[in-house]
């Protein structure tokens, strides 16, 4: 069974569920979330007028907006509308919505930008790190590189480590063990970026989340 393309790497993949929150129960998420929901939808749109060089994009932007908002309105007047109600669906939707208008990747020419320019110094920022005498301020500058970059998403095939980045959403998916158990040892790190979410943990904004787990141990049958 798939995962999110994480099946070969998890422990237990027919055990692993990404939908920590049940936004039926929990008033306060869902509300959180919808709320936010709202607000990606005008980030969006004024996105996709600024750098999409099409005639169309109006029209279509305005096609998404209205596809979006309205589902968000039916899910707020009957949560149970798609079944199980999880920051998952609201993202899917989303997603729906976009692709039907065409826009397939919104941040394209975003994420080339911010390729491009990481491709230029990585060599050189692989080289300062080489030459870092000390073992541990070299794995401490590698685990700041992490947090300070973007997540990125990959197939992994035949590592012996997992570097999970994330905020948001990963923090209540794939951060907890009793939730995902790997099948190798894993680092997650995460930067808390939202008010909502920290007070949620139980820590200041911009707490920085160090998880270091070793893969299970195998026990003969």
């Amino acid at each position: 069974m798939e995962h999110c393309g994480l099946s070969h790497i998890l422990q237990e993949p027919d055990k692993y569920n990404p939908d920590t929150l049940d936004l039926l129960v929990d008033d306060e998420a869902r509300e959180y979330w919808l709320n936010t929901c709202e607000r990606l939808v005008e980030r969006n749109v004024n996105y996709a007028l600024a750098n999409t060089d099409d005639p169309t994009v109006e029209i279509r932007a305005l096609k998404y907006k209205t596809c979006y908002v309205e589902a968000l309105k039916e899910l707020r007047v009957n949560p149970v509308a798609h079944g199980q109600l999880t920051i998952r669906l609201l993202l899917d939707i989303n997603e729906t919505c976009l692709r039907s208008q065409g826009f397939f990747d919104l941040w394209k020419l975003q994420k080339k930008f911010d390729n491009e320019r990481a491709l230029a110094v990585f060599s050189s920022r692989l080289a300062e790190i080489d030459a870092i005498p000390n073992d541990r301020q070299r794995w401490i500058e590698l685990c700041r590189g992490v947090l300070a970059g973007l997540s990125s998403e990959m197939k992994m095939r035949g590592v012996d480590l997992i570097i999970l980045e994330g905020m948001g959403r990963a923090v209540h998916t794939n951060f907890k063990r009793v939730n995902t158990i790997f099948a190798v040892d894993s680092l997650k790190l995460a930067v808390v970026k939202n008010a909502w979410l920290a007070q949620r943990l139980g820590g200041p904004l911009f707490s920085v989340i160090f998880i270091y787990e070793d893969k299970p141990i195998q026990t003969k049958p």
